[in-house]
């Protein structure tokens, strides 16, 4: 699970501030990554919450 927010949070994150900040000429690429990079987390979580074996059997 720490995988999962430590891709979500940060080498995304950083990956973010090399290949499209670039792009934006203020602030607002910085103001855009963080509910990108929440929603990201969620997607995430939710898939490996869902998908995931975490939970063991219940025999």
């Amino acid at each position: 699970m720490a995988y999962i927010l430590l891709i979500a949070m940060c080498l995304f994150r950083i990956l973010w501030v090399q290949a499209v900040l670039p792009h934006f000429s203020a602030i607002n690429g910085i103001f855009i990554l963080y509910p990108v990079s929440w929603t990201i987390g969620a997607a995430l979580m939710a898939l490996y919450t869902w998908k995931g074996k975490w939970l063991g059997s219940s025999s």
